[in-house]
């Protein structure tokens, strides 16, 4: 049970690193496209790339376009993320959407599109998303679906399938027991 704690907080966590990178590259890409933080297209077909002090790539962002709507959120189409862990042995983490709008002043990130999360360890599924970048909360909204792999994947069933055990019988009674003694 610990093991699926540590690999879901370590998914959280990469999540809502990645969102926060997400904020900070769609503004500095408008701000480098000479465009306000109001409604207006960014880039057509986006592409987003980050990397650690060490230039390993820590996580990319690949999308159609990226549009700021109202509110201050940018909308995202055809979301596709892959977040690149310290330890390779770790497998990478890929997230997809066909769209999420996330607000850079507010840090909310929301979506009613369907949403997929996906390691080596397990998959998750649901429809809509919401989430708190500053919280380091993310929730997927309904119809949730987690599937287990790897080491995980018999953490809350085994694989066989263990039968009633019934009590040895010697073919002898209590009574005989006593009395042999």
């Amino acid at each position: 049970m610990g093991m699926m704690r540590k690999e879901s907080g370590n998914i959280a966590c990469c999540i809502v690193l990645f969102l926060c990178f997400v904020l900070l590259a769609v503004d500095s890409t408008a701000q480098k496209n000479g465009q306000e933080m109001s409604m207006g297209k960014v880039e057509e077909g986006l592409s987003i790339f980050d990397h650690n002090q060490d230039g390993k790539r820590t996580w990319e962002l690949h999308g159609v376009s990226a549009e700021f709507v109202e509110d201050g959120f940018v909308e995202i189409q055809e979301l596709n993320v892959t977040i690149y862990p310290e330890n390779p042995e770790d497998g990478n983490i890929l997230i997809s959407s066909p769209s999420a709008q996330i607000n850079q002043a507010t840090k909310v990130v929301r979506t009613e599109e369907p949403v997929s999360i996906s390691s080596d360890e397990m998959d998750i599924t649901g429809q809509g998303l919401e989430g708190n970048i500053g919280d380091k909360v993310v929730h997927l909204k309904q119809n949730v679906r987690v599937i287990l792999k790897g080491d995980n994947a018999n953490l809350f069933f085994s694989n066989s399938n263990p039968q009633p055990t019934e009590p040895e019988n010697d073919d002898t009674t209590d009574n005989q027991k006593e009395q042999s003694s």
